[in-house]
């Protein structure tokens, strides 16, 4: 509407100037109109004065309006526009689009403080550099290296040189550990970077985390859930030991001293015979566990060489051959010859337990097969061993890999866990899955 109107009075001058023009026009050839045409020569003027006039008024207001906005200017008072009613319309404009614009930063400003509260309370430390700045970091970044402020990069290039040199000159990490030390405190961080574009400009968002604390954590549960276990296998042997000796105590003793031989009858000395038998077998029993536990303290340090999986495979599977015929099972090789960088010995230990593992479970199976397949992504291998017996149940598939936990009667629970250890050391990892009785081991080596 307004629009509308700012045409018409255009158009309406333009008229009057022409119509001004034409008269002046007929009336300048006679000199007896020549006051006549003065007086519409004057007003002639005032004519293009005030067409110049109003039409630079709307000019200036949208210069005006314009530089408010790349000034992000929205509480000026600079912008002032005083038409007169009949230009109400563009008056009402013109504050409407101030309003919508100034709506639109104040809510751009609260997004922008929500998200930088919503990041000061992620646990995370994150850190965010455009053009090679710090252009954003949140209070667990400081926290986590121990910094009283952090608003420059300079900073962190002081205090920790070698984790500045990184995020400035990599663009991409998916995820690292690094080690830091700073004012005699050791940081052992776990990070990442992402690279993006960010109003235009090249952006790093950098993502870190102290796993020590962490670390210790789980270190320190580890340890109490594996005290826990030897704890109750021990009392389970040693609660019958006490009773057994116990009794044979009571029956050999007369007077705190030793009964006379002649004083036994036949079933004395069978209950003696029978609970030394016993404490014998449940001794040897002990010293196997504590045998087992030395076993899973005492990994040596794995001496690192290359070598082909699927030849690698193969020697393993043919130096158990024989075992595979007695217990009638059918073994696939499917790996392929994939560069490994391990400790040739350990990861055949970790081989043999997970077969071995297989076979337990394949006892009350028919059609006895065992699977050894292999996959590469990106800087990852993947072995897979996989047998079609009874597999895990669901309960207990997150403790088959606690020190001393077993499901067999005679097993130890130490294969799994001397499994896990060996990988964990060779930083790679070992996962299980078990459906339809189809249970699948998985060991992911990094190159």
């Amino acid at each position: 509407m307004g629009l509308n109107k700012y045409r018409s009075f255009i158009v309406l001058r333009i008229i009057l100037l022409l119509i001004n023009l034409i008269a002046i026009s007929i009336l300048s050839v006679h000199l007896k109109w020549f006051f006549t045409t003065s007086i519409l020569v004057a007003i002639l003027a005032l004519q293009i004065i005030e067409f110049f006039r109003f039409s630079f008024k709307i000019k200036n207001d949208l210069d005006n309006l314009i530089r408010l906005f790349e000034q992000n200017d929205f509480s000026s008072k600079a912008l002032t526009i005083d038409y007169k009613p009949r230009f109400r319309e563009s008056e009402n404009s013109f504050h409407r689009i101030k309003t919508i614009i100034r709506n639109s930063k104040i809510e751009r400003e609260v997004q922008f403080n929500f998200l930088k509260i919503l990041i000061d309370n992620v646990p995370s430390g994150i850190i965010v550099i455009k053009n090679n700045s710090l252009y954003l970091s949140n209070k667990a970044a400081k926290d986590i290296l121990n910094l009283n402020h952090l608003d420059s990069l300079s900073i962190l290039k002081v205090n920790f040189s070698e984790f500045y040199q990184i995020i400035t000159n990599r663009d991409h990490v998916k995820s690292e550990l690094i080690a830091l030390s700073h004012n005699n405190n050791k940081i052992q961080l776990s990070f990442s970077i992402t690279s993006l574009i960010l109003l235009k400009e090249n952006a790093k968002i950098v993502n870190f985390q102290n796993i020590k604390t962490a670390l210790e954590k789980n270190e320190l549960l580890a340890w109490n859930k594996l005290i826990r276990t030897m704890t109750h296998e021990i009392m389970n042997s040693v609660t019958p030991l006490i009773s057994l000796s116990e009794a044979g105590y009571i029956i050999s003793n007369e007077n705190d001293c030793p009964k006379k031989i002649e004083n036994l009858n036949q079933k004395n000395i069978d209950h003696i015979f029978k609970s030394f038998k016993s404490i014998h077998n449940k001794s040897i029993w002990l010293k196997e566990f504590v045998d087992d536990y030395r076993k899973l303290i005492r990994i040596p340090q794995p001496k690192i060489s290359n070598f082909k999986l699927s030849q690698f495979i193969d020697d393993v599977t043919e130096s158990m051959s024989e075992l595979f015929k007695k217990e009638n099972i059918k073994i696939i090789n499917s790996a392929e010859g994939h560069d490994i960088v391990a400790d040739k010995n350990l990861i055949e230990l970790v081989i043999i337990n997970l077969i071995k593992n297989a076979i337990d479970s394949l006892k009350n199976t028919e059609n006895k097969n065992i699977k050894i397949t292999s996959n590469k992504n990106n800087d990852i291998t993947s072995l897979h061993i996989i047998d079609n017996g009874e597999g895990i149940p669901e309960d207990i598939m997150d403790q088959i890999f606690v020190p001393f936990f077993s499901t067999k009667e005679d097993g130890s629970g130490i294969g799994l866990s001397v499994v896990k250890q060996i990988m964990q050391m060779h930083n790679g990892m070992v996962n299980v899955s078990s459906y339809k009785n189809l249970t699948t081991f998985t060991l992911q080596f990094r190159d």
